[in-house]
């Protein structure tokens, strides 16, 4: 387990983007290349200044930040709704559960979720324990509720999950847009005929996601870094012959 800024993110693949860019579009316009003779030297440019490498770092890191939210998320949703320790809370819990069940005030629903404030009620009644993880479970397999109903009460209780569809939603984006900026650079590189390389507009968004949801360092179980690039070769030189 370690801690990562995933923000770090926005500098590394902002930098590539643009040196990847310098060397795609000078081959792309240079005519005295064959087709395999851009990709060929697109692709050591790329092993050379380490922009091969950068590309499947960064890919870990769009793929480490959804699962990092995820294991965040189910720490504060655990204080909410605790396991049992051990045979005497459970059977506790199992108990108090087969009693709210025979509330018909809790458990009658019309499809119109007239039993709203019976849940909760109950849920604030019975506070963090065993018991209520066990009878909220029962009654969502029942679909008595469903985890959207409940939300209020869990963010009540653990303001840290007022917006934690938004951000789980947030992670899956930006790792989306992550590794679709990779990909274009990718297809860049094996037709170079593209005339850029990414989307400035992507980069913004994926900033953007990145500063607004996750400016705090994150646990995650991938271990990540990102090694310094080299810039692009100065092109304005003469280009190499095949």
């Amino acid at each position: 387990m370690t801690t990562f800024n995933f923000n770090n993110i926005t500098p590394q693949l902002t930098f590539l983007s643009a040196e990847m860019d310098k060397a795609i579009t000078w081959f792309a316009k240079n005519p005295d290349y064959s087709d395999e003779g851009k990709r060929n030297h697109l692709k050591r440019v790329a092993d050379q200044h380490g922009y091969t490498a950068a590309i499947s770092k960064l890919r870990k890191a769009a793929a480490a930040l959804p699962e990092a939210v995820a294991k965040e998320q189910a720490g504060e949703y655990a204080k909410v709704y605790p396991r049992a320790k051990d045979s005497t809370e459970a059977l506790a819990a199992e108990m108090a559960t087969q009693r709210y069940l025979q509330r018909e005030d809790l458990t009658k629903t019309d499809g119109d979720n007239n039993n709203l404030a019976a849940l909760q009620a109950v849920f604030k009644e019975m506070g963090p324990s065993p018991a209520r993880t066990m009878l909220f479970e029962e009654m969502q397999a029942r679909g008595i509720t469903n985890a959207e109903l409940m939300r209020g009460c869990e963010a009540e209780e653990n303001p840290a999950l007022r917006n934690a569809q938004h951000t789980a939603n947030a992670a899956e984006t930006t790792a989306r847009l992550v590794n679709e900026q990779l990909d274009d650079l990718e297809t860049s590189l094996q037709n170079p005929r593209m005339s850029t390389a990414g989307d400035t507009m992507k980069l913004d968004q994926i900033k953007n996601y990145l500063v607004n949801y996750f400016s705090d360092d994150m646990e995650t179980d991938s271990h990540i870094t990102f090694e310094k690039l080299r810039p692009a070769p100065a092109f304005n030189t003469p280009a190499p012959t095949e």
